[in-house]
């Protein structure tokens, strides 16, 4: 028998960790992959804990920052903890569907793809009885939890900016482009975000001026 492809995957969390748990069971069964976890607290004010069932799987870990992080600076903090060549990310609010590793590794048949990319959906979750509403238009998920990648290229692109507040993931993204950095993507959604009151994408156009600021730089890029 073949042995599983390891991916070992980083979830940032900071301050709301109500949804953590569902992260790490979307990530934990994915189905033909061996997959570990690493949960970064980013400078919590009530410190984040790893509750049952997972409390003690040897397959999630957690590391802690003294002082607050940007989402950049946690993911850069949960690389350095990586220990396999395929590495992606989750935000602790989202999901993945479960074959979603399963059919992104398929893209690495062709040795040159690096990154992949799929499709994301949004859904709300209700408080009182957790009921899923999911909408129905989907798009290109060029977002952290939207990827799945080969640790090789952190040596020719970098880590993330982790001064900027948000954009920090178009910010790289775009430093992929701009490298050549061979990409496929698959018409499968990969990601399930989940809209609420407490997400960073509920306040981030109006809150988080980086993101309007990284938008116009590589725009200007463009241009």
């Amino acid at each position: 028998m073949n042995k599983k492809v390891e991916i070992s995957v980083v979830i940032p969390v900071k301050d709301v960790d109500k949804y953590l748990n569902q992260a790490i069971s979307s990530v934990l069964n994915q189905e033909s992959v061996d997959c570990s976890v690493v949960v970064v607290d980013a400078g919590s004010k009530n410190l984040i804990k790893i509750s049952e069932p997972f409390d003690n799987d040897s397959r999630v870990s957690l590391i802690r920052s003294e002082t607050p992080l940007t989402a950049g600076g946690a993911r850069n903090l949960g690389l350095m903890h990586c220990r396999t060549e395929i590495l992606a990310f989750l935000d602790a609010d989202d999901l993945w569907p479960l074959d979603r590793s399963k059919l992104m590794l398929e893209k690495f048949e062709d040795s040159s793809v690096q990154v992949v990319v799929g499709l994301v959906q949004n859904f709300g979750s209700e408080a009182t009885n957790h009921t899923f509403i999911i909408n129905q238009n989907k798009k290109m998920a060029l977002l952290a939890g939207g990827i799945l990648m080969k640790k090789e290229i952190l040596n020719r692109i970098g880590i993330f900016d982790a001064s900027l507040q948000s954009g920090e993931f178009i910010d790289w993204f775009q430093r992929i482009k701009l490298a050549g950095v061979k990409c496929g993507y698959i018409d499968h959604i990969v990601l399930e975000r989940r809209i609420h009151d407490e997400s960073t994408t509920a306040g981030q156009i109006h809150d988080r001026p980086d993101y309007l600021k990284v938008v116009r730089k590589w725009m200007n890029q463009k241009n």
